[in-house]
């Protein structure tokens, strides 16, 4: 099994991010199409020294994320930055993902991110780009997860070359 295997598993026996520095560069984002609401959920989960190291791109800043010394500009940048990286096209186009809140994972190693698109009626295609990360490290892997009312409907492991997939519904 190779790293980005490994990594899968673990998070998908919910031990989430070891609380020792990683050797590897993974972000998982689930986006889940719920009918019912005409509603698009994003939950993205990712290392956050790794998103300290991006944000220190856009503003040279010691954010220090979820500590007491939190940055005032944390939440502003980190948003800017993950609409940046994140994004859907639906019909030709891209509607803002609306950010909903954030909070530190359990091994407080990790970053949770929630955003929603709502009043999405049905649609037949979504394209998704996920770029996070990338370009901080080359071997940046972003899992990208999607359902349709809770139903599997795609899984993809997007790298640098190849950064969004086209999902039919």
């Amino acid at each position: 099994m190779n790293i980005i295997g490994y990594a899968f598993l673990l998070m998908s026996l919910g031990l989430g991010y070891m609380s020792m520095p990683h050797d590897f560069h993974l972000s998982k984002t689930d986006i889940h199409y719920k009918t019912d609401q005409e509603a698009i959920q994003f939950t993205i989960h990712a290392f956050i020294d790794d998103i300290e190291l991006a944000l220190s791109s856009y503003e040279d800043l010691d954010y220090n994320l979820f500590e007491d010394k939190e940055h005032p500009l944390a939440d502003s940048i980190l948003l800017v930055y993950l609409r940046e990286k994140l994004s859907v096209e639906l019909g030709g186009t891209k509607p803002q993902l609306d950010f909903v809140g954030r909070e530190i994972s359990d091994d407080f190693q990790g970053l949770w991110a929630y955003f929603e698109i709502s009043a999405i009626p049905a649609f037949g295609k979504i394209i998704i780009k996920n770029d996070l990360l990338m370009e901080t490290y080359d071997d940046q892997r972003n899992i990208i997860n999607f359902k349709v009312d809770n139903k599997s409907k795609a899984f993809h492991i997007l790298t640098k070359s190849d950064d969004h997939k086209e999902i039919k519904l």
